[in-house]
């Protein structure tokens, strides 16, 4: 009654006040969070399974975005030739990995050989977490957002990781100081001075994925865009972002950010029609600068946690080769419809008691046919593949690729002189790679709907802004069966005699 009593509420204020913005960002803002003591109080159980308020709310959000998509009189969007090709598109993609994984369920309840103890609600909930965030961009699209909200909503996920990165720069260095102040903490090791840590805003290699995911808008926004307020506002987010990648200790996450800000200096370097001399020397002096400072930091402390490691770091890089080729292992057994979710590898966000099979020094590990694995196999696409199989791991990456694509057609739309639509919708496709340079460390998006949410929103975001620029640059169509209008003319009306 509860959940239905807040979906009818929220679809009122939606239809009456247009909170289509805020039912956007408030997802991403809560997977942020990972707000333990609301979820011991607030937590559904489904036998050995628990489902958080969090998820639910992110049900609703989608719920109500869907309705308020349909009832509102916002048809004109699905009017619009991009956005109803986008919408048809990505609503049958959709639909045909839910089906997919629905059989692979299926296929596992009866026929799985490997798997000791399949369970079909822990496998039902686990595609439900996949699949919740990939309903964002389509009902996102088909919002009535428009320019202007869409860069408020990004400029709200800005902050919301800028700080998440002051928290994480100051807890690395001074954690009895945030554990005085919060009062949540969990060390995860460290050294060399440094401590990683999980504090309410989640482990730190999550958190520096999305960190990384959303810092190429705080880059080219904060150099290209004119305005006294949100320059340094983007600026001191892409500073905070930096910071808070390279004090959460996560190496994968510190070398793709590298990449994606040369990425985005040589894309302004590029870009810049004037000045380009003055853009290159700023260049120059930015990556001395980074140089001396990375220099001095890294020669203080150990950011790569290999001299506090030892020969463990070793032992780390096999662990990661062996849960590879166990990925390829359950691919080789379940090679089209894939082993189902939530089956070899654990949603540990759905079992949080979960307690693994065999435990060491480097952490947690799972067993399939003898072969171990840990919780994901660092790897995207052995994870999609290893779950959803080759047929649904296909329609997971062309949905993947439908926003991007569309934000590749409004970046080609714009003309290189444009000082703001064309600039982010480059942002966001550096986004991107800095999306797969992370999922080639880790499977984030697939194995946690915290970092999916944020995804799917964001390239929602993107994808419903890119396709506003299109419509907006063509020309109007004229109906050729009308009767054309008469010129107006000054000349005098001859006087019936």
């Amino acid at each position: 009654m509860g959940l239905l009593a807040g979906t009818v509420a929220l679809l009122v204020l939606h239809l009456c006040l247009d909170l289509t913005p805020l039912l956007v960002v408030l997802p991403a803002v809560l997977s942020f969070f990972l707000l333990n003591r609301f979820d011991e109080a607030y937590a559904y159980p489904f036998g050995q399974y628990t489902v958080k308020v969090n998820y639910w709310f992110a049900v609703i959000c989608v719920a109500v975005l869907a309705i308020g998509a349909v009832l509102r009189p916002c048809a004109e969007s699905l009017t619009r030739r991009g956005l109803r090709r986008f919408s048809a598109w990505y609503g049958l993609g959709l639909v045909t990995f839910v089906l997919l994984g629905l059989l692979s369920i299926v296929m596992s309840v009866l026929s799985e050989r490997y798997v000791a103890h399949p369970s079909a609600v822990g496998e039902l909930l686990g595609l439900g977490l996949v699949c919740v965030p990939m309903a964002f961009p389509i009902v996102i699209v088909l919002s009535s957002l428009t320019k202007r909200q869409v860069l408020m909503s990004l400029r709200f996920m800005l902050a919301m990781a800028a700080a998440t990165g002051f928290v994480m720069v100051v807890f690395s260095l001074f954690p009895q100081v945030v554990a005085e102040m919060l009062g949540w903490i969990k060390e995860l090791g460290g050294g060399g001075g440094l401590v990683r840590g999980q504090t309410p805003l989640g482990h730190p290699n999550t958190v520096s994925a999305v960190m990384t995911l959303l810092l190429p808008l705080a880059v080219i926004l904060g150099l290209r865009h004119r305005s006294a307020i949100w320059t340094p506002f983007y600026l001191a987010s892409a500073l905070f972002l930096m910071g808070g990648i390279l004090f959460s200790l996560s190496r994968t996450a510190a070398a793709i950010a590298t990449v994606v800000v040369l990425m985005c200096l040589l894309y302004l370097l590029l870009a810049a029609e004037r000045h380009r001399v003055v853009a290159l020397a700023s260049i120059l002096i930015f990556v001395a600068t980074a140089t001396a400072v990375g220099s001095a930091l890294f020669s203080n402390y150990d950011f790569s946690r290999f001299w506090s490691r030892q020969y463990f770091e070793d032992a780390n890089v096999e662990r990661r080769l062996q849960t590879m080729e166990t990925a390829l292992l359950v691919i080789r057994d379940h090679p089209l419809l894939g082993v189902a979710p939530n089956s070899v590898y654990p949603q540990i966000e759905l079992n949080p008691g979960w307690i693994p099979e065999g435990m060491d020094q480097l952490g947690a590990l799972v067993f399939y046919r003898g072969h171990l694995t840990t919780a994901h196999p660092d790897n995207l696409v052995l994870m999609v593949l290893a779950e959803f199989g080759l047929l649904g791991g296909a329609v997971f990456f062309a949905l993947l690729a439908l926003p991007v694509l569309a934000i590749w057609r409004g970046w080609r739309s714009c003309a290189p002189s444009e000082a703001l639509e064309r600039p982010t919708l480059a942002a966001f496709l550096i986004a991107f790679v800095a999306f797969l340079g992370v999922g080639l460390g880790a499977a984030l998006v697939a194995a946690t709907i915290r970092v999916g949410l944020i995804y799917w929103i964001l390239f929602g975001l993107g994808a419903r802004y890119s396709l506003l620029v299109i419509e907006g640059r063509q020309p109007e169509v004229h109906n050729a069966n009308a009767a054309p209008r008469l010129a107006p003319t000054t000349a005098p009306i001859a006087s019936r005699r």
